[in-house]
């Protein structure tokens, strides 16, 4: 590292952290300590504050606000760009003459609309644009409907992901692939009933901006949201230990008739309005012991005006789906829930324009 000094190049890399901080603190300093990840970065290069000198600043970015708690006087959440300023950020990168071409307009539209006002896809994206054609353009555009986010841009995000733990990795992708824009609170109480404090876990993801909390209710950016479901494809392919988030019908489909390969699920959500009757064996759901969200539902409704389900179990249905905790059945077929369902986690039972005369006999909840 390089700086000035009364006129003086100094070239940091020559001095120790101490003999550093003593140069430092003959004058008012502005400190920039960028892309922190721990308060130990901090604490390492600044230790107490003491040694700067009066009127001297320090400032940190980061992408986690645990790394600051506690260490920062004024904190400031950088907002996405606005579609303006998003636009003159884009063209300064996509076009040698930091202006765009009347013929690229509509086109840089769409990539600033993409890029949903993040600094780091506007400038990944105007670089791989510049000097290139109006055909490249379109291709590009092509290429982000299929694999949406660029290996640079899906680095910083992964950076932030990885950092998480186990448990916090799954619960960002349970909100990602079930609970957008959702209610923070009700979410909050889905996500582990075993765990106390669960905003807290909500918050978390907030705290390493994966999400962010509007007016009560969870949001991801289309950015984020995209990285998020690469993730989960991903993870779906490699087997992950956590389990498939499952949402597309045809694939649910699949994996109810095929039960042998059922056994790691944690969650599906499934449409029923492009799917015909189907009658399913009663052992439909006895493998899914690790099943946690499970919704079956019809989008149109109730814009046709009629609710419909179309899933029949002839033989009776077992469910010792113990882990459950979210459990959404429009027109459940059977008229009481079978016996083995030992909902000791459940939190949301809902059951519209169903059959059912008696949930179960006694109790079973134990929260």
């Amino acid at each position: 590292m390089r700086s000035k000094h009364d006129g003086k190049e100094i070239r940091y890399d020559e001095f120790t952290l101490e003999s550093l901080k003593d140069e430092l603190s003959k004058s008012k300093v502005l400190i920039v300590l960028d892309d922190v990840s721990e308060k130990s970065q901090i604490d390492m290069i600044l230790g107490g504050r003491k040694w700067l000198r009066e009127g001297s600043r320090v400032v940190i970015t980061t992408s986690s606000k645990f790394a600051i708690t506690g260490m920062v006087d004024e904190t400031y959440l950088v907002p996405g760009m606005s579609d303006e300023d998003g636009f003159k950020y884009f063209e300064k990168h996509a076009f040698t003459t930091g202006s765009c071409e009347p013929r690229f307009m509509r086109l840089a539209r769409e990539f600033v609309d993409y890029s949903r006002g993040h600094p780091l896809a506007l400038k990944v994206l105007g670089g791989e644009l510049l000097t290139k054609d109006e055909a490249y353009w379109v291709s590009k555009l092509g290429e982000l409907a299929k694999s949406p986010i660029s290996k640079t841009i899906h680095n910083v995000l992964r950076s932030s992901y990885d950092d998480l733990s186990k448990h916090h990795k799954d619960l960002f992708l349970d909100v990602a692939c079930f609970f957008r824009s959702e209610d923070e609170y009700h979410v909050s109480c889905l996500l582990d009933s075993s765990v106390q404090g669960n905003v807290s876990e909500i918050s978390h993801l907030a705290d390493k901006f994966l999400i962010t909390i509007c007016g009560g209710r969870l949001e991801l950016n289309d950015l984020m949201y995209t990285f998020a479901m690469g993730l989960e494809s991903q993870s779906s392919s490699e087997n992950s230990a956590s389990g498939r988030r499952l949402f597309n019908h045809g694939e649910i489909i699949a994996i109810l008739l095929n039960k042998a390969k059922a056994t790691k699920v944690r969650g599906i959500f499934l449409d029923m309005s492009d799917v015909g009757k189907m009658s399913l064996g009663s052992d439909t759901f006895k493998y899914m012991g690790d099943l946690r969200y499970l919704k079956i539902y019809n989008s149109s409704f109730p814009k046709d005006g009629e609710a419909t389900c179309n899933l029949y179990f002839r033989d009776g249905l077992q469910f010792q789906l113990e882990e459950i905790r979210y459990l959404h059945w429009l027109k459940f077929p059977l008229k009481k829930l079978p016996e083995d369902f030992n909902p000791k986690n459940l939190i949301d039972l809902n059951l519209p324009y169903s059959r059912i005369e008696q949930v179960w006999d006694g109790e079973k909840l134990c929260h």
